[in-house]
């Protein structure tokens, strides 16, 4: 299989393969079966980071076992397989090609609004029903976060889906894919001083807004509903309390040791699960990726409040596919492979510039 198409067929396949045995999906499945395929590691310093992420999280669970704080098992192999999958992912990408990648992003977003808009009718519209999120049914079962999260990943890429990317996202009333989507947009088109089209965003924002369910306005401007921690129902600070109060500073508790909804925040979970070394080590690699590619630093860093962006392969599965096919390079190549043209021997610049 040419690697310059596996990396646009991944990225369809981590958006619309359903879940088989539990939080395992048909994408994951498949990975198995493309791993002969994978390029040579390059040990760059993106990937170098990756990996201490990797070892970090792998070291402080198998410790978590040996300590006798942690007990569920198999949640805590799936959860380090979905860190090792992710590597996988970035390295069967690293010889794609970048303009198929940003078509195939296109389309998958056009699909993903068709499909919304088709859902919304059907239930809200024909059906009578009240339904105030889309991407909760059919293929989805109950992923709007997920769908919402990949499409902001995506935008971040190829901006110039935003504003379809503002109808799916409004279908899934996912409040942290608005916001990071917002952000993004923000940042892309006020820096490339695209007035004009971040005017006639913000006005498709408010027309959206005011158009919206009752319902769904209620949702998104309502607080954020409390969580549960081990069954009772606690606001989520307390939830957060807790999880940090209980677990070892050094080492935390081991990956998949408490249920991921008692956090829905990657920052509370891998500082609870893995230790400062773990939290410390991911921030850093989120500077990293922001440093080369602001916009999907700016998009991981806020979807990174919930576990999802982490956890799920429909969220991290295209992060990590965007990463590999863009080849990350490391800050200093960039700057360094910069050449300025330097007029020739006895002709001026101003020579050199008429045509």
């Amino acid at each position: 299989m040419c690697h310059r198409y596996l990396s646009p067929i991944l990225l369809l396949l981590f958006l619309f393969s359903p879940k088989i045995i539990g939080p395992i999906r048909l994408g994951d499945i498949v990975v198995l079966f493309l791993i002969p395929f994978i390029p040579r590691f390059e040990a760059s310093k993106t990937e170098k980071a990756f990996s201490v992420v990797l070892l970090v999280v792998s070291i402080t669970t198998l410790w978590s076992f040996a300590s006798g704080t942690n007990t569920r098992g198999l949640a805590s192999a799936l959860t380090i397989a979905r860190f090792l999958e992710l590597a996988v992912l970035y390295r069967l990408s690293h010889n794609a090609d970048v303009g198929i990648l940003k078509i195939t992003s296109a389309l998958a977003v056009a699909f993903l609004f068709i499909y919304g808009a088709y859902e919304f009718a059907e239930v809200r519209i024909f059906g009578g029903e009240e339904f105030d999120r889309c991407f909760n049914l059919g293929l989805f079962q109950g992923e709007s976060n997920h769908v919402a999260g990949a499409v902001v990943i995506l935008t971040a890429l190829f901006p110039q889906i935003a504003f379809v990317s503002l109808g799916v996202i409004a279908f899934s009333g996912s409040r942290i894919a608005l916001v990071a989507l917002v952000a993004v947009v923000s940042r892309t088109f006020l820096v490339e001083r695209r007035y004009r089209e971040f005017f006639l965003f913000i006005l498709l924002l408010l027309l959206l807004a005011s158009l919206m369910s009752p319902i769904a306005r209620a949702r998104w401007m309502n607080p954020l509903p409390a969580y549960t921690y081990a069954g009772p129902h606690v606001d989520r600070t307390t939830a957060w309390k807790i999880a940090i109060d209980e677990a070892p500073i050094l080492t935390g508790v081991g990956l998949g040791a408490r249920p991921s909804s008692v956090y829905e925040s990657c920052y509370v979970l891998l500082y609870a699960e893995s230790g400062i070394a773990g939290i410390v080590s991911f921030i850093a690699l989120l500077v990293m990726i922001a440093a080369a590619f602001p916009a999907l630093g700016i998009a991981l860093t806020i979807l990174s409040f919930t576990t999802n962006s982490l956890l799920i392969a429909k969220i991290a599965g295209p992060a990590a596919i965007i990463l590999g096919a863009l080849k990350m390079p490391d800050i200093k190549e960039v700057s360094s492979s910069v050449e300025i043209p330097t007029p020739a021997r006895g002709k001026s610049v101003d020579m050199m510039c008429k045509p």
